[in-house]
């Protein structure tokens, strides 16, 4: 993901957003907010402005107006349940092909209307499949299912029943034996989420220029969605384009882990994993103040981080937290927050603990304009876990590799930005399970960070992180178990805005005045 991501960021037509004070206040004094049309981008696939009566330039709102205008234009598009139907049905027969040929050895390959039958009987199990298969696979074949259903002009929750659909499919008529709750579980909510993002991502990669982008963006934005790619292809009038308002960061450099202690009964061991080169991207888009004043819809904000190290020990984060619906405010002129219900999919191996879980629960965003060019922006959550793994890569008893249950998760993340010089950011999740019935046993994770990131000049800058994580479990087998990890990062990056994401810009007005609706 990573290098697709900084392949779109070299290719984009658009230019780092650094205007200066002096011009902005010019700007937003004329009513057009600076920038507009270029990187500073946020226009709604909903509503477009009205000519001028003089045949010029269409109005534009000011920065404050409560209802922003949206300058896009995109295609009129018509949705199609067939469309998605059919491709579902597509994906689950190619998915049950490949198995069959690829592992043919295997009696869970062998679907019969006999073992059919025998699925629809039941019972329903808690299955043994790894770590892997189990957190990231069916996420992974959810989020085809979703982008079937979105890519051909259905809403969210429209798309999220496909997904619910394809996977009790799959569980029925997927594999030759008993059907999985928690993969159902897994697939349906992970899948949505992890969909719903990969589109988004895949609609900024094509943009609303669509066919008269580079090649090399429709190449990259390919893999992220593929069903999306072919569909916009094939139907063009139903891919529904717009333009968002996204902020990213991309970075390249070098970690070194320090050592893990692994404490079972009497037993002490140090394992190091080394330097190592450590790549990843974080995606932020509709933080509260930059997408005017109104309702949000599912996604309409979502924060993505992705980050990877290799290739001594690799290891994965993935950090996903979308809305799913909620209600933008503003206590005070300076401060702007969201609240609402937010939708959650992590999976993570850092470092060497593992933890992934699928989450919905109550949540808040807030960006304050602290004067002086700072602005502090911040998050909390706290949901319950529907579907969660977790455990250390060197210890977990049973016969899957990781603990699976139901339990609670919490998210406290706070950055201050430095307009001129950078920003400092810092914060905790907190993962805790409850083995299901049968398979007794606890898990408490807890990862940390904190960080500084330096503006060299534009978009670059030079960055340093620290993060520490902890296991404390109960296991039946093994007794009390102690986990503790740490990392040390030095890296280069880029940043996609001059303001480092924040709402407010010196001189008035806010860095969007439309909103990224994709309906």
């Amino acid at each position: 993901m990573f290098a697709l991501i900084l392949i779109a960021v070299a290719t984009s037509p658009a230019s780092f957003n650094a205007p200066t004070a002096a011009d902005i206040a010019v700007s937003f004094d004329a009513g057009v907010p600076q920038g507009a049309g270029e990187a500073n981008v946020g226009q709604s696939a909903e509503t477009s402005p009205a000519p001028a009566s003089d045949g010029g330039t269409p109005a534009v709102s000011s920065a404050n107006a409560d209802a922003p205008v949206d300058t896009s234009a995109p295609r009129k598009t018509v949705a199609s349940y067939l469309i998605p139907s059919a491709e579902v049905l597509a994906i689950y027969g190619g998915f049950v092909a490949f198995n069959r040929i690829a592992f043919h050895d295997e009696e869970w390959t062998h679907v019969t209307p006999g073992t059919i039958r025998d699925n629809l009987d039941g019972p329903w199990v808690i299955d043994d499949d790894n770590f892997e298969i189990n957190q990231l696979g069916h996420p992974y074949q959810g989020s085809l299912y979703f982008s079937a259903a979105r890519s051909s002009g259905l809403s969210f929750w429209e798309s999220f029943l496909y997904v619910a659909a394809g996977s009790l499919l799959w569980e029925i008529g997927g594999e030759a034996e008993p059907p999985s709750l928690n993969d159902q579980i897994t697939t349906t909510f992970a899948g949505a989420l992890f969909g719903e993002a990969l589109f988004r991502v895949w609609n900024d990669l094509i943009g609303h220029g669509g066919e008269k982008n580079s090649i090399l963006r429709h190449i990259v934005a390919a893999p992220l969605s593929p069903v999306a790619s072919f569909n916009y292809y094939v139907f063009k009038q139903r891919a529904r384009l717009a333009e968002s308002n996204l902020f990213y960061r991309t970075w390249i450099g070098s970690s070194y882990g320090g050592s893990i202690r692994d404490q079972t009964g009497e037993r002490t061991e140090i394992l190091g994993f080394g330097q190592q080169l450590s790549l990843g991207v974080s995606l932020t888009q509709g933080f509260p103040g930059t997408s005017g004043d109104l309702d949000y819809g599912p996604f309409d904000h979502y924060d993505l981080r992705f980050e990877l190290s290799l290739p001594r020990t690799p290891y994965i984060g993935f950090f996903l937290r979308g809305l799913l619906f909620g209600k933008a405010f503003q206590p005070k002129p300076w401060a702007h927050g969201l609240i609402g219900v937010f939708g959650s999919y992590d999976y993570s191996t850092l470092p060497l603990l593992r933890v992934s879980t699928s989450a919905v629960g109550p949540g808040l965003a807030m960006d304050v304009d602290m004067g002086a060019g700072v602005t502090l922006q911040g998050t909390v959550l706290a949901a319950p876990i529907f579907f969660g793994g977790a455990g250390a890569i060197t210890a977990t008893s049973g016969e899957r590799d990781f603990r699976a249950g139901g339990g609670a998760q919490g998210l406290l993340e706070l950055r201050l930005l430095l307009r001129d010089s950078g920003s400092i950011n810092a914060g905790a999740r907190n993962y805790f399970i409850r083995g299901f019935r049968g398979e007794p046993g606890t898990e408490l994770i807890s990862y940390g960070w904190v960080g500084s990131e330096l503006r060299i000049i534009g978009g670059h800058v030079l960055g340093v992180e620290v993060q520490w994580s902890t296991r404390v479990a109960s296991d039946p087998t093994l007794g009390n178990l102690s986990h503790a990890g740490s990392l040390f990062r030095l890296y280069y990056g880029f940043v996609s805005d001059a303001f480092s994401g924040a709402a407010s810009r010196p001189g008035g007005g806010l860095r969007q005045v439309s909103r990224p609706r994709l309906e």
